[in-house]
This record gives structure tokens, sequence and C-alpha cells, in this order.
């Protein structure tokens, strides 16, 4: 009677934690899907808004080292070595 009562409990403690592993992988789906509209609008709106603040930095670079003769480019020189 012993053995069955511990198979009996340790079977309850596994299907406790497959079912907390469940109610966390749910949470986790619930998360996700409520992020869609964020990642919406980051694409839609952000991403976008990014790309034509950095054209216009490029732009506005190209427009005023043109007028001064001067390149402005912020890039690095050197060398690379092992």
């Amino acid at each position: 009677m012993g053995a069955g009562w511990a198979l009996h409990v340790a079977a309850h403690v596994t299907i406790t934690k497959a079912f907390q592993e469940y109610l966390v992988l749910e949470g986790l789906q619930v998360v996700a899907f409520g992020m869609l509209p964020v990642k919406k609008m980051f694409e839609d709106i952000v991403i976008p808004g990014l790309v034509k603040h950095g054209d216009f930095v490029a732009a506005s670079k190209m427009v005023v080292g043109a007028a001064i003769g001067k390149t402005l480019d912020d890039s690095i020189e050197g060398r690379v070595s092992p």
C-alpha cells in the first residue's frame, strides 16, 4: 500500500509541474500576441521615421560639407591588425 501511495503522489507532482509549465507557456503566448500592436507600430511608424531622419542627417551633412568645402564624415579610419 505504501508504494502505491508513493506512486500516486509522484504522479500528482508530475502533473502539477506539467500544468505549471502549461500556464507559463500560455502566459508567454498572451504576452506575445499582446505585443503584436507594438510590433506593427514599430514597423509602420518608428522604423520608417528613423530611416527618414538618417536620410535627412546624411543630406544635411552633404549640403553643409559642400558649402564649407570639407567632407563631414564621421567614420573612423585606421588599420586593423591581429
